[in-house]
């Protein structure tokens, strides 16, 4: 009788949450322009890679979003007020509930993550107000409307199929081109004009207003800002070159989860207590955030928005989304308690397909759930590799297969010796392989002896050749390897009450921490990102670091000549290392992290999985992995291990 009442009242909960009436003024229904409703197709969102400055949409995309960010920060439709529904100011937003909780509506640490922000980028994209749209598309239209008579009908062409555009960090890690200069030089119906570049950064008009903590540092900035200098002004170069650093991590992640992980509870957040698979697109998206944030507004949550980068890489994150919807169909959304809470969400309420994404309306009286956002045709857009229309599922399963492995996954070779760095790494000792009978499993004992001696230094041995492991990713087969291994990471991320970062290196860090996130032997960065300065109730998430990429380098330099358990684990228990520093570079010793939560607050560990790799030229298939052996005696010992 009491299980009855309480599902009954849950039911209720449920029912007057999204029912009842809010008086929204703002309906999200995303652009409908373009689609044949006829057949499903519809326009697809482009990569800003290869799409910046290709011609009429991208002219008029800049634009729009320039004419967007420049609307009254008092008015609903402006840039200001949709940044803030992730952050700050919190309060209430198109007439929704009040709350005393500090945060913004977005849902992290929660199976929800995904699918929250999916009508939230169509918000971004086009609002809905009765017959009034006033976002992105809608100054296209009027843009495409001006111009001259000779060039009208291309502009208004392009205009009627625009769509925002996303940034495969995944395929390129680098950031575009049109992101990081302060002016941009676009057709405009007044011909070719240098404009300020409304993708470089956002002008708070007038500055940061009340709602804003004071003695937060961004308050005093008058634009969102990457790497800050002294000044407040942006340094993308620094982002560039942290994102160029974790590209190949980023790449061996993002493949892996859409290879080798069919259950979407596993795939969707960070905060699932038990689990095998520690990787999941909610951190992937996190470690964006600190590269290309920096100590600016794209690392915190509350401010994160803000920046225009946030919803390029945002457009990414739901595109892999929905190529792993295609991939995996069945699975979704299941009853999974909410770790972190939001602004109108508690933390432990248990979400589910039908819980309310606050505070995006569908109609006037009732919200988008995670099942009636499932799908991007409800927005009225799609992604270059998932035209879901006249196929059949098996179908798009294998089409988006074959499109993931060109992209993430396309071997050339079997990985190759770089010669010249094999005899500077073999050097120290004289010994050749090829004069050792009793060399076994890859590795001779004689060669092992050297490697852990403790005057071999592996960091001149490899030289740079983990630093490119991006640009030789495929002629090394890196997410084609016979044998995976990855660090798993669970961490308190309020530890120290801000965001940070753990660097993994082969060998020890460098003496400057300066350069940690750029050095020659990094191998990755995992990055807390946190609702904000000073959080701190504790919160426990996961996520992993590839070795494969490292691993390979050690191979292409003939470091190592095999990935056999007798190579691998004297050599990573001897040479992985870590370090752990705050967003501006200040050192955070890892005991502090470790002694959070009741001295349970980070725990690292190395793992090894079997693989039977893809066929040269196999592209319909995915990899077949084994189940996951722990190597615990890697790191224990070492602070923070496990």
């Amino acid at each position: 009788m009491a299980g009855s009442l309480w599902r009954g009242l849950t039911v209720l909960y449920f029912l007057l949450c999204t029912t009842l009436p809010t008086f929204a003024t703002v309906l999200v229904k995303g652009v409908q322009e373009g689609v044949n409703q006829s057949t499903g197709q519809r326009p697809a969102r482009q990569n800003l890679a290869s799409w910046e400055f290709s011609g009429p949409a991208f002219d008029l995309y800049v634009q729009a979003l320039r004419d967007f960010q420049n609307t009254d920060q008092k008015d609903i439709r402006s840039h200001y007020s949709i940044a803030s529904v992730h952050g700050l100011p919190y309060g209430p937003w198109d007439g929704g509930m009040q709350s005393s909780r500090q945060q913004g509506y977005c849902l992290h640490d929660s199976t929800l993550f995904p699918l929250w922000h999916r009508p939230y980028l169509a918000l971004h994209e086009v609002r809905r107000q009765q017959s009034n749209n006033e976002m992105i598309w809608t100054h296209a239209q009027k843009i495409a409307a001006s111009y001259p008579q000779n060039v009208r009908a291309q502009y208004v062409t392009a205009a009627k199929t625009l769509r925002i555009p996303y940034w495969d960090w995944a395929s390129n890690p680098e950031v575009p081109r049109s992101m990081t200069t302060s002016k941009i030089n676009i057709n405009t119906p007044s011909g070719m004009q240098e404009i300020d570049n409304p993708l470089y950064q956002y002008k708070f008009d007038p500055s940061v207003q009340k709602g804003f903590p004071a003695a937060d540092s961004f308050t005093s900035w008058s634009h969102s800002t990457r790497y800050p200098d002294g000044n407040g002004e942006s340094q993308n170069d620094r982002a560039t070159r942290a994102m160029r650093s974790n590209g190949a991590s980023l790449r061996s992640s993002i493949y892996q989860l859409l290879s080798g992980e069919s259950d979407y509870s596993t795939f969707s957040t960070q905060a699932l207590p038990d689990r095998d698979g520690y990787n999941n697109v909610e951190t992937v998206h996190g470690y964006v955030h600190s590269l290309v944030g920096g100590q600016g507004h794209m690392t915190y949550v509350p401010w994160s928005a803000y920046d225009p980068i946030f919803w390029l890489h945002h457009a990414n994150v739901d595109r892999l989304i929905a190529l792993w919807q295609a991939i995996y169909p069945d699975s979704y959304v299941q009853p999974i308690p909410n770790r972190g809470g939001s602004y109108i969400t508690q933390p432990g309420t248990i979400e589910d397909g039908n819980s309310p994404l606050y505070p995006f309306h569908a109609n006037e009286n009732t919200y988008y759930t995670a099942n009636t956002a499932r799908y991007t045709r409800t927005f009225g857009y799609t992604y270059p590799e998932v035209e879901d229309w006249g196929v059949s599922k098996a179908d798009l399963e294998k089409n988006v297969r074959r499109h993931v492995n060109e992209l993430y996954n396309n071997p050339t070779s079997q990985p190759k010796k770089r010669t010249t760095v094999h005899r500077r790494a073999l050097r120290s000792d004289g010994y050749t392989h090829a004069n050792n009978k009793s060399q076994s499993n890859g590795i001779s004992g004689t060669r092992l002896e050297t490697l852990l001696d403790n005057t071999f230094d592996i960091v001149e041995a490899i030289g740079d050749s983990i630093s490119q492991s991006l640009e030789m990713f495929d002629e090394w087969g890196v997410n084609n390897m016979k044998k995976q291994w990855v660090v798993k990471i669970k961490v308190n991320k309020a530890a120290v009450g801000k965001p940070f970062s753990i660097h993994f290196f082969m060998g020890d860090a460098p003496k400057d921490a300066s350069t940690w996130c750029y050095a020659s032997n990094l191998i990755g960065s995992y990055g807390a990102f946190v609702q904000g300065m000073g959080m701190s109730e504790p919160s426990m998430v996961s996520g992993e670091i590839p070795l494969s990429s490292a691993l390979a380098a050690l191979l292409s330099t003939s470091t190592i000549l095999g990935l056999d358990d007798d190579i691998v684990v004297p050599v990573l228990s001897k040479f992985l290392t870590w370090k752990i520093q705050d967003q501006e570079g200040n050192v955070i010793p890892t005991e502090d992290i470790v002694d959070s939560n009741g001295g349970k607050g980070l725990e690292i560990r190395a793992a090894r999985r079997d693989v039977k790799p893809l066929s040269k030229g196999d592209l319909d298939n995915f990899p077949e992995y084994g189940e996951w052996v722990m190597y615990d005696d890697i790191t224990r010992g070492k602070v923070g291990g496990y």
